[in-house]
């Protein structure tokens, strides 16, 4: 029923970092700042990643053959879907909170947050309920269009920065741009195979080179984001003191409490 995937253990290994980021990135931070909206951005990025195909690369032709099987496909369908506008709806104003570029500041009003949470929610609908492959063009297109954006938007801000500014804006650009390019590629492919009328989420004779590229994002962009958050305070990020300061308290509370 199961075999081994070096491809799949390669998301899975991918996964465990983006939410490892996620849970350390979250416990740090304080609500409504650039550095909560990250761990919500990687929680996401996460489930996208590993809804893609993965886990079924561990199943063999017999598994994938049982009566369950039909709606395990399904509920990764969905959870992709979801996944996939999710990433349309929340990488823009996270751009916008984390950039403060002229590119990126009309997705930082509530209203543009509004109007891509019900973009997002049709655009689900159409792909999930209606036409695969026409809402499923609409959605990756968009996806390849927002990597490529984020990418020449973090690049413009590195461009026009100096001082601590500029390294940050370049740590960005380069952590978020090795996501940004790969799952710029994949989505890119899945609308070529849409159109081939090959589309499917996992498929025997496809080439492996798209998986691949597609965990790699993730796999290279979270050691990236986290040496940014070390090395330049990245989202204002400083793990170094926040770490002491979790220690010291609970020395503290162990001291006063030894019981």
């Amino acid at each position: 029923m199961l075999q081994f995937s070096s491809i799949g253990t390669l998301a899975l290994v991918a996964l465990a970092m983006c939410w490892s980021l996620a849970v350390v990135v979250f416990r740090i931070s304080q609500a409504g700042t650039v550095a909560r909206q990250l761990s919500l951005l990687l929680v996401v990025e996460g489930v996208t990643l590993i809804s893609t195909g993965y886990i079924d690369l561990f199943l063999t032709e017999a598994a994938r053959s049982a009566a369950w099987y039909a709606t395990f496909y399904r509920t990764e369908e969905i959870v992709h879907t979801i996944g996939d506008c999710l990433m349309l709806a929340l990488y823009p104003p996270f751009l916008a909170a984390a950039l403060r570029t002229r590119l990126t500041a009309p997705f930082g009003t509530r209203r543009a947050r509004i109007v891509l949470l019900v973009l997002a929610a049709i655009l689900a609908a159409i792909v999930l309920w209606g036409s695969l492959k026409i809402g499923g063009t609409i959605l990756y297109v968009s996806l390849v269009l927002l990597f490529l954006f984020a990418l020449i938007a973090s690049l413009d801000a590195w461009r026009t920065a100096d001082g601590m500014v500029r390294s940050r804006a370049g740590t960005f650009a380069i952590a978020f741009g090795v996501r940004d390019v790969c799952w710029g590629f994949a989505y890119g492919w899945a609308t070529l195979i849409l159109w081939q009328g090959t589309y499917a989420i996992v498929d025997p004779n496809a080439s492996t080179a798209p998986y691949l590229v597609y965990a790699l994002g993730t796999l290279l962009a979270v050691p990236l984001i986290a040496y940014g958050i070390l090395k330049t305070q990245l989202f204002d990020i400083d793990l170094k003191i926040q770490w002491t300061i979790q220690q010291s308290t609970v020395l503290r509370v162990t001291m006063l409490n030894p019981g």
